[in-house]
């Protein structure tokens, strides 16, 4: 039985795991302190990598050395110093018989001589006090490259995994701190070279060391997820980077370029280095181990513990072989070449760790680590078989061809073993898969917990492609299908994988609603769907159905919302159109009213100076409602504005602005009626022009003039009026959204009606007489919205006023 999704998940031992946020230390401060370190660390690779090029071509002591006169312990076994019997950690205490005091004196005498001069130095280490004179030698390109270069490529190669990490998931915790923690490496091999050649930036190599430290216990505290320890101390984070402040400060102080005798601070410096510097390192990396470990053996989460096996994965296949190939020249006695290689070789491996951290970091559906180690048995298998029939091959075929071929004998037999291998490398690689995946790889998995996070995510699924992904990371972790795919009209369809043969399908049903299908194609391991996993993919689908029809809604909600908003943007710009303020005219009081039927109407009117003298005034409607009403109301304000100016005559004015609008016209069904009036306030004079709006009002009393509307016709003509508007009479211009106001009962106000409520009001104050009008219309309306749009504009004449 398939347990409630939405109930708490419970750990391996029992413990409920909730999702936890993310660590407030990867945001931030903490994000750009990375970031500027990253850029540091570059530099000061850069930097190396320029200043160790300039020793090549030149002499040198046949050994690298510290700052201090200490023999490091890097070097080429070929160098003269490593013959002669130089041990890591001797400390130079004479050269040719003169006290050794700095770095800068032994680089003196060294390239003071010769190449080949035999320099004898005094020594003091492991194997007591003694002479050992060492011939200098030439710094060549191949030293560089043997003991400089590797040691640079693995830095790079740190920083390049750190920043790719960071830059895929920039806004992950772990992603962050997986930068401090490689960008520390990065330093520590950039500046192991900067310490040993006495660079300008060797006294910051300790401090590397602490950082280093502290940044891989902050990753152990922070991968795959933030641990619970971290969240009740915030104050632990910051703690773990105090020592690389503290003790790498103290040891930069400390830090001076001379042996032991001429420097005071020696033993401070080589305490902390090394006494402190490096178990604390050790203590660091153990601690991201043991956290590793705890976590891939007893997950918070599925995904938390797929991550951590990834880690651990990658930290075995870096420190095992590194132990081994720093072990091999003790434990064997190899040649000392050899011994160098080796070294130099286990530098690679260890770049496997902050792979694997940072592939767990950057992948969201990761490869299964069971499915990586049953391969890797199943090519270590494969290998030892294949070799085992090749060696058998070359050495039984060869016995027999020696007395028939003695010469070519080898040559046929090689033949003959590599054409075997390879036919018999695809049908082995089968079988030994086939064989493998009924040993180890069943295809049990907890349908539970695989439910129980799909739900999650998929709650938390943002559109289409993040809820097939969620599926199909589902699916992947239960029977692994070669092939997913999800088609919903609605959304899209989404596919993953070979889709070109499915074998098991499930309909999405909302209800008796089908929203989709969803498929999938066979298992990678070719084991055969049981009634489990048919069970638990209807199960699933039954989920994802959920998941897809909130998804729908979601989108629908979204899409309304965002009409709506760019409704409200677009009413706001319209109404911006309209005049806010209505112009101070001389001798005349105005006042204007416009309301829109919808959130957009396509009513206008206006005020504007005329180049000639006087004001024009404009009242339009336009056709229908809505949003292409206002768009073309926009446009013909816009031109009133622009062409009307220039024309004493409204009739002019009319036709100028009736040849713009039919030629740039989107719709031919949509015309504009206007009313439009050149008002001479010194005297009164009025001349207008109405085509196609109810007639205006004069002092209540209607003016016949008709024409065509706008956009209607190219031949339309329009007649204008005149009028004198003496002192105390009102002039009102309407759209027909005022006559054809509509009550409960589908009434129309009528013009006679509305002739004689501007009549009763005639020598009010405009403003007043609006108002009146909007109360009257509004309590004839009752409950019932607007019929169309009203716009209403007053003109009142007042002498002196």
């Amino acid at each position: 039985m398939i347990a409630d999704p939405a109930a708490p998940r419970a750990g391996p031992a029992g413990s409920v795991a909730l999702p936890r946020e993310a660590d407030p230390a990867a945001g931030g401060i903490w994000g750009t302190l990375c970031v500027l370190f990253a850029v540091l660390v570059l530099a000061a690779q850069a930097w190396t990598w320029g200043s160790t090029l300039t020793y090549v071509g030149k002499p040198f002591a046949g050994f690298r050395f510290e700052p201090t006169l200490t023999v490091s312990s890097i070097g080429a076994a070929s160098w003269s110093g490593v013959k002669a019997g130089l041990a890591q950690q001797d400390r130079l205490l004479a050269i040719d018989g003169v006290a050794a005091t700095t770095p800068a004196d032994l680089w003196r005498r060294v390239r003071s001589v010769p190449v080949g001069t035999r320099i004898v130095y005094r020594v003091t280490g492991d194997a007591g006090r003694r002479e050992v004179p060492v011939p200098t030698a030439n710094f060549t390109a191949f030293d560089w490259i043997a003991t400089i270069l590797p040691h640079a490529l693995v830095a790079g190669a740190f920083w390049l995994i750190g920043i790719l990490g960071f830059a895929m998931r920039r806004q992950n915790a772990a992603a962050r701190v997986h930068l401090a923690f490689t960008t520390a490496m990065a330093g520590y091999f950039a500046l192991t070279t900067e310490y040993d050649y006495e660079g300008a930036l060797g006294r910051i190599y300790p401090a590397c060391i602490f950082l280093l430290g502290g940044a891989a216990l902050h990753l152990g505290l922070s991968f795959p997820i933030r641990a619970r320890i971290a969240e009740r101390l915030p104050w632990l984070v910051p703690a773990l980077y105090a020592p690389a402040v503290v003790l790498g400060g103290a040891a930069a102080v400390a830090y001076r370029p001379a042996a032991q005798a001429g420097n005071p601070l020696y033993d401070l410096h080589h305490t902390l280095y090394w006494d402190v510097g490096a178990p604390w390192l050790l203590l660091g990396v153990a601690g991201l181990l043991c956290a590793l470990g705890a976590r891939a053996f007893r997950p918070p989460t599925l995904l938390a513990g797929q991550q951590a096996k990834v880690a651990l994965y990658g930290a075995t296949l870096a420190f095992v072989p590194m132990a081994v190939l720093w072990g091999l020249p003790t434990v064997l006695l190899v040649d000392p070449q050899a011994a160098t290689l080796l070294a130099n070789s286990a530098l690679a491996f260890f770049l496997f760790f902050p792979i694997a951290v940072g592939y767990a970091i950057v992948r969201t559906q990761l490869f299964d680590i069971d499915l990586v180690i049953k391969r890797t048995l199943q090519y270590a298998a494969l290998a030892s078989v294949l070799g085992a029939v090749y060696f058998g091959i070359t050495v039984g075929l060869g016995y027999g061809l020696q007395t028939v071929l003695p010469r070519g004998a080898t040559e046929v037999t090689n033949a003959v073993a590599a054409a075997v291998v390879a036919f018999a490398f695809a049908p082995l690689s089968y079988r030994t898969g086939r064989f493998l995946d009924r040993v180890f790889a069943r295809g049990t998995y907890d349908a539970t917990l695989v439910l129980f996070d799909f739900t999650h995510a998929a709650r938390h699924a943002t559109d289409g492609q993040a809820l097939f992904e969620a599926f199909r990371v589902a699916l992947d972790r239960s029977f692994r299908p070669v092939a997913v795919s999800m088609a919903v009209p609605k959304l899209a369809d989404f596919t993953a994988g070979d889709t070109s043969a499915m074998v098991l399908s499930e309909p999405l049903l909302a209800g008796s609603e089908s929203l989709g299908v969803a498929a999938i194609g066979p298992k990678h391991s070719d084991l055969p769907y049981t009634a489990g996993d048919r069970a638990f993919f209807a199960a699933i689908t039954q989920q994802l159905a959920l998941a897809v029809e909130n998804n729908v809604l979601i989108n629908r909600i979204r899409a309304q919302e965002r009409v709506t908003k760019e409704l409200e943007i677009a009413h706001q710009v319209q109404a911006g159109l309209l005049p806010t303020l209505l112009p101070d005219i001389p001798d005349t009081r105005l006042a204007a009213h416009n309301q829109a039927a919808l959130e957009m109407g396509g009513d206008f009117y206006d005020f504007f100076p005329l180049q000639a003298g006087g004001w024009g005034i404009v009242l339009g409607d336009v056709s229908g409602k809505g949003m292409p009403a206002a768009l073309l109301g926009a446009v013909c304000l816009t031109l009133f504005r622009a062409i009307a100016p220039h024309h004493s005559s409204p009739i002019e004015a009319l036709e100028a602005i009736n040849r713009v609008l039919l030629r740039h016209r989107a719709s031919k069904k949509m015309f504009v009626a206007v009313t439009y009036l050149v008002y001479h306030p010194d005297s009164g004079w009025v001349i207008g022009v109405n085509a196609g709006n109810p007639a205006p009002l004069h002092s209540g009393v209607a003016i016949a003039s008709k024409g065509l509307p706008l956009g209607f016709a190219h031949s339309a003509r329009y007649c204008d009026f005149e009028l004198l508007l003496s002192e105390g009479e009102t002039l009102v211009l309407l759209s027909d959204g005022m006559t054809d106001a509509r009550n409960d009962q589908g009434q129309r106000y009528g013009d006679d009606r509305f002739g004689a409520l501007i009549a009763q009001h005639a020598d009010a104050d405009p403003r007043d007489l609006i108002s009146a009008v909007n109360a009257e219309i509004t309590e004839f309306q009752g409950a019932k919205s607007l019929y169309d749009d009203l716009t209403i504009v007053a003109l009142r004449r007042v002498v002196g006023a």
